[in-house]
């Protein structure tokens, strides 16, 4: 199965991620001066999220489904699973700070958020390269 588009929408993401934790670098100065770009860094993060996650549902997710190979069923149910927490966090996370003046009088409360959000995404793009993408590949 060529992934090629999904592993490109990664690296978009990754990258884009990386452009938002550079406004904590330098913490509550940073992100109070920047806090409208900070706020669409975040929309294009939540676009690039849903196109990916939609392509996922439509294309990864039912050709993975259908595998003859119990692993890569089995491997794919949990994926999705563990998807919506993170899916639901993120919304959440996107919502609470897209008003920069929300995130100009709550500049602490904003980096501790955006780490953890940061971390859990890493996380989830990391294993799904690791695991999910390895057995979609050998198809």
């Amino acid at each position: 199965m060529d992934i090629s588009n999904l592993n490109r929408q990664h690296n978009d993401i990754a990258n884009l991620i990386t452009e938002v934790e550079g406004y904590l670098s330098v913490k509550k100065v940073s992100v109070t001066a920047s806090a409208f770009e900070v706020t669409m860094k975040i929309a294009k993060l939540a676009g690039l999220l849903k196109i990916h996650l939609k392509h996922e549902d439509e294309v990864l997710y039912p050709k993975l489904r259908t595998s003859n190979d119990l692993k890569v069923r089995q491997t794919t149910e949990c994926f999705i699973n563990e998807m919506g927490g993170l899916s639901s966090a993120f919304d959440e996370y996107r919502c609470l700070y897209k008003n920069s003046n929300y995130i100009k009088d709550n500049p602490d409360e904003f980096i501790r958020d955006t780490e953890a959000i940061i971390d859990a995404l890493r996380k989830r793009v990391k294993k799904e390269n690791e695991d999910l993408y390895l057995l979609a590949e050998q198809l």
